[in-house]
C-alpha cells in the first residue's frame, strides 16, 4: 500500500507538469499584434520599414539628419606642355625687349632735344659777331632756318615777338631758343598762334587767299620744284574742311 501511494503521487506530479508546459508555451508566444493608435497594423509596418531603411549593412545605423551640400572643388589647373612653356617664355622675352626699346627710344629723343639745344646755343654765339649777347634782323637772316624768308617776314617776326631782352628787335639767348622752338614745333598752341599773327597781314583775324599769297611770295623757292599757288590754296582749304 505505501508503494502504491508513492506511484500515485508521482503520476499526479507528471500530469501536473505536462499540463503547465502548454500554458507556458502559449504565454511565451507573441500572438497577434494589437492595433496601434497611429494607424493600426499598417502604421506599425511603416515604422518597421523606416527602421529598416535607417539600418545599414552590418547593423550600422544611418544618420537621418540632412547632409551638408557638397563644396565644389576648384578645377584643376592644366599642366603646361613643353610647347606652352616655350610660348610663355618667348612672350615674356618679347615684352622685356619692348620695354627696353621704349626706354631707349625715350632716351634717344631726349638726347636729340639736348643736341638741338646745344646746336642752337652755338648758332647764337656764331651770329653774335660783336659778342654783346644780342642779335638783330640782319644776324637772324644769316641763320639757315630763316635764310629763305624775305625781309618783310623777318620784320613781322620782330614786330610780333615778345622779347625778354629788354630791347625791342633784339634777341638774347633765351629769346632765340624760344623762337627756334616755335619755328620747329608747329603743333604747340603758342607756335600756331604766333605764326597766325605773322601771316594775318591785314589783321582781320582770318587767313584769306591774299594772306597766303603774301607768304607764298615772301619765301624763296625753286619754281620748278614747288607747287603752284593755286594748287597750294586748294590743298590748304581741303585740309581746313577736314
Amino acid at each position: 500500500e505505501p508503494a502504491t501511494a508513492t506511484a500515485t503521487a508521482a503520476a499526479a506530479r507528471e500530469e501536473d507538469t505536462m499540463g503547465k508546459q502548454p500554458a507556458a508555451a502559449a504565454a511565451a508566444s507573441p500572438g497577434p499584434t494589437p492595433p496601434t493608435s497611429d494607424g493600426g497594423f499598417a502604421g506599425f509596418r511603416k515604422k518597421q520599414q523606416v527602421m529598416a531603411e535607417a539600418t545599414g549593412v552590418g547593423g550600422e545605423t544611418k544618420s537621418l539628419s540632412p547632409r551638408a551640400p557638397a563644396v565644389p572643388r576648384p578645377p584643376a589647373r592644366p599642366a603646361f606642355c613643353s610647347g606652352c612653356r616655350d610660348v610663355a617664355r618667348l612672350q615674356a622675352e618679347s615684352d622685356q625687349r619692348r620695354r627696353e626699346y621704349e626706354s631707349l627710344e625715350g632716351a634717344m629723343v631726349e638726347c636729340q632735344r639736348s643736341a638741338a639745344q646745344y646746336a642752337a646755343r652755338y648758332a647764337f654765339m656764331v651770329l653774335d659777331a660783336d659778342r654783346d649777347g644780342l642779335i638783330g634782323i640782319d644776324e637772324l637772316l644769316r641763320f639757315e632756318m630763316f635764310a629763305s624768308y624775305g625781309q618783310t617776314v623777318v620784320e613781322r617776326i620782330h614786330a610780333h615777338f615778345e622779347y625778354t631782352s629788354g630791347f625791342h628787335g633784339q634777341f638774347n639767348m633765351d629769346d632765340f631758343l624760344r623762337l627756334l622752338s616755335m619755328a620747329e614745333d608747329k603743333e604747340a598752341k603758342a607756335s600756331q598762334a604766333f605764326w597766325f599773327r605773322i601771316v594775318d597781314v591785314d589783321g582781320d583775324g582770318v587767313l584769306g587767299v591774299h594772306d597766303l599769297k603774301w607768304l607764298y611770295d615772301q619765301i624763296w623757292k625753286d619754281e620748278a620744284m614747288c607747287v603752284s599757288f593755286e594748287d597750294l590754296v586748294c590743298q590748304v582749304f581741303d585740309m581746313a574742311r577736314k
